[in-house]
């Protein structure tokens, strides 16, 4: 069985993430799918972290949560490890995704959807 794991923490990329899952498990017989995502996405997935219960806009916001960020990257970077998918799907998110993909980048093979905008980012 194939094993995927799918990673939004915004309610833009868990609506994509849904639709992505929904998708891919129409199309692949035998898949596994699980997700660091929201409510949508765990409709057609395995939810092993919501990551929209700490999803930040702000600099005060991000200062508060910083702890709880720090933890929820690091939860999802043991919990995919042990998972031991075949891919990884990230889903915008960047300031999480990218520090993820940095860690995970020799282990697993990673796929970035939805691009950073660096005008829209910064």
């Amino acid at each position: 069985m194939k094993k995927i794991v799918i990673v939004a923490g915004d309610t833009s990329g868990d609506l994509y993430g849904a639709l992505l899952s929904k998708k891919i498990k129409e199309k692949i017989n035998n898949v596994e799918i699980f997700s660091f995502g929201g409510p949508e996405l765990a409709k057609n997935s395995k939810q092993i972290l919501n990551l929209l219960k700490t999803s930040v806009c702000g600099i005060f916001e991000i200062f508060s949560s910083l702890k709880e960020l720090i933890n929820n990257l690091k939860k999802t970077i043991d919990k995919i490890k042990k998972i031991k998918p075949d891919l990884i799907i990230l889903i915008d998110f960047p300031d999480f995704n990218l520090r993820l993909a940095k860690k995970l980048n020799n282990k697993f093979k990673i796929f970035y959807f939805v691009s950073p905008q660096v005008w829209a980012w910064r």
